[in-house]
């Protein structure tokens, strides 16, 4: 399990994390989006520069989305639109 995002209260990227092989991205139950929303990014290597989203992986709620990803990727995920009330947590499982 990797954490890309920990009670964000702000806009932008989180730490990027590898993984290897399929993994689910879940936004946490007690997450407050208030307008807000997480878009997932996927990279071969964890530098700013080559991450790209990945369809269909933005969150405006809390919800889980697979990944079937094959060898080695780094994911991140990146707020926008964050309010003062704004707090998202984002992990991942294998």
């Amino acid at each position: 399990m990797a954490t890309l995002l920990s009670a964000v209260t702000s806009d932008g990227a989180g730490t990027g994390a590898s993984h290897f092989g399929p993994c689910t991205v879940i936004v946490h139950n007690d997450s407050v989006f208030d307008g807000a929303n997480i878009a997932i990014q996927i990279a071969d290597t964890d530098t700013a520069a080559d991450y790209v989203p990945i369809d269909g992986a933005v969150f405006r709620t809390n919800n889980a989305i697979a990944i079937n990803g094959q060898g080695t990727y780094y994911l991140r995920a990146v707020v926008a639109n964050a309010v003062s009330t704004t707090s998202l947590t984002v992990v991942t499982t294998n």
